[in-house]
């Protein structure tokens, strides 16, 4: 019994008969198949689905190129419409350093702006190239000279007190009671006390928005010995080095009006008695009027000490309060 397959249309492909040979692909529908004929079709029907895929992927292919071809169209379109062309602005009394940070949020995303010497290169679109004009109209301004004071000023107030009594009386004829810290009976009392007051002033001048450092200090010898052991032995060594007790302070003064807005930085140390060195260091920022004292800083020691014997008692006590002031002055 021969069965009938319905009319089907197939691009021609390429097909082998039941021996491996190439044979003829079909050309136009294909009529009617055998049972004996059904190899060659369905290895037909295989190799018409590969060329389908091959074509969609080679179609496939050439949409992913479009869109790239498109994106690199924009990115070239929106490189151009950023290419603003190059302004080249002088500056009369400002750095370029000092206004870039200011001016480059002013370009935009796509604007730039850099400078060297005493001029400012500015690519960016035109309203906003007006817009960085008319910011340097009040930015580049002649920068006023400062004169910064910082006055350390401390107290100190010491005070001391005995008392005591000593009993050194003969018991009988040989003995003797004797109990204080003197050699003959009688009762002893003392007080005392000390003041001192030290102002330390530093100056520096600077300009209107710029940073200065100013520092002294002392330094003391101070002996060292040391024992070393190493690939070839103990060795020891001794000498003499420096100890630096340094007092300085860092200022970057702003104008606004007749105010004034300061960062300030101060550092600040001294020999004790005992050979010991007390530091300080305050971080800040302060504002006040021009000409002014301005407080940014204070610190305050107390101690007290206490002795009590037998017969007598001594107690010592002392405080010290260190204040830090700052004053700038136009000088120009």
């Amino acid at each position: 019994m021969t069965r009938t397959a319905p009319p089907l249309s197939l691009p021609a492909v390429a097909s082998w008969n039941r021996d491996g040979n190439n044979a003829e692909p079909p050309r136009g529908p294909i009529a009617a198949a055998s049972d004996t004929d059904a190899a060659p079709f369905t290895v037909g029907l295989r190799y018409t689905g590969r060329a389908l895929t091959q074509r969609f992927m080679r179609a496939f292919a050439g949409l992913f190129m479009s869109l790239l071809l498109g994106m690199a169209l924009n990115l070239m379109t929106g490189t151009a419409n950023a290419d603003y062309p190059l302004t080249i602005i002088e500056l009369k009394h400002r750095l370029p350093e000092d206004l870039i940070p200011v001016l480059a949020p002013l370009a935009g995303a796509d604007g730039v702006v850099t400078g060297a010497n005493a001029s400012l290169f500015v690519r960016a679109s035109p309203n906003r190239l007006a817009d960085i004009r008319a910011a340097l109209t009040r930015l580049d301004q002649a920068a006023r000279s400062l004169l910064v004071e910082v006055r350390r000023r401390s107290a100190g107030d010491r005070s001391n007190s005995s008392f005591a009594v000593t009993v050194d009386e003969p018991i009988g004829d040989h003995a003797r009671l004797r109990v204080g810290p003197d050699r003959q009976t009688g009762i002893r009392a003392g007080a005392g006390g000390e003041s001192n007051r030290r102002d330390l002033l530093q100056q520096v001048r600077v300009m209107d928005g710029g940073q200065a450092f100013v520092s002294i200090g002392r330094e003391r010898p101070v002996g060292y010995r040391g024992v070393y052991t190493g690939p070839y032995g103990t060795r020891v060594e001794s000498g003499i080095g420096y100890v630096n007790a340094e007092n300085g302070f860092y200022v970057r003064p702003r104008l606004s009006g007749d105010r004034v807005v300061v960062d300030v930085s101060s550092r600040a140390a001294d020999f004790g008695r005992g050979g010991d060195i007390a530091t300080g260091a305050v971080d800040t920022r302060v504002s006040g009027r021009l000409g002014e004292w301005i407080p940014f800083g204070s610190s305050q020691d107390s101690a007290e000490r206490q002795a009590t014997g037998l017969t007598d008692r001594r107690s010592a006590a002392g405080s010290e309060i260190r204040d830090l002031e700052l004053r700038v002055r136009a000088i120009d």
